[in-house]
């Protein structure tokens, strides 16, 4: 099978630019950077995105069960059909008020929303960004008790947090080499299971990309 393809500089926007050699190896292969983080040319070209809390009073309560059709909190894709997916490949969540219970997991489902309930503005207490300061603008929007479709919950990970009033404690992030896709008009719910404790708060916070994909 023969293949014909460009190959081009990832471009900000995806607009392209001026012609711009590339270098081959002896081997005739393309030869690769090995001295930028991996995350590098995203975040030049404007596409890697963070956001989570920014007000400990709007932090969410932890579950005590697996929830079922209501995400306790969502990132959610308002593109189109058509659009960027999310790749989110970090993701963190830290005690922000109150007396935890010990221990907690933070739970995950990719799932659609249906239209009607797309939001259309931020949650209160929560912002997006981008992590390079660039453009374009993301297409994300955090969403607190937000009905959800057929969620298949998981656990991403789980802390060893004390039975105490110890703000900020937590764990490292979590890395899922952007194997978490929420494609537009999808969300992804996230609750915190752990017992009730005396009215704790968690913040969430969450790293992605944002890229139109054209795999099958």
């Amino acid at each position: 099978m023969d293949l014909t393809g460009i190959l081009r500089k990832f471009v900000e926007n995806g607009l392209s630019a001026a012609t711009r050699a590339l270098r081959m190896t002896g081997i005739e292969s393309l030869a690769i950077a090995s001295v930028e983080d991996e995350r590098t040319e995203l975040a030049r070209a404007g596409r890697r995105f963070w956001g989570g809390n920014q007000i400990i009073a709007n932090g969410i309560a932890p579950v005590q069960a697996i929830p079922t059709t209501t995400a306790t909190l969502a990132l959610v894709n308002k593109e189109k059909p058509g659009g960027a997916s999310m790749l989110v490949d970090r993701a963190n969540f830290w005690l922000g008020s109150g007396t935890a219970a010990a221990g907690a997991t933070l739970l995950a489902a990719v799932c659609e929303v249906a239209e009607a309930n797309v939001p259309t503005t931020q949650e209160t207490g929560y912002e997006v960004g981008s992590s390079s300061a660039g453009k374009p603008a993301s297409k994300a929007l955090f969403k607190a008790a937000l009905t959800v479709v057929d969620p298949v919950w998981v656990g991403l990970f789980s802390n060893f947090q004390l039975a105490a009033a110890n703000v900020g404690q937590g764990d490292g992030w979590i890395e899922s080499k952007g194997g978490i896709l929420v494609p537009p008009r999808y969300a992804l719910g996230l609750a915190v299971l752990s017992g009730a404790g005396t009215t704790p708060l968690y913040g969430i916070s969450l790293g992605w990309s944002e890229l139109v994909l054209d795999l099958e």
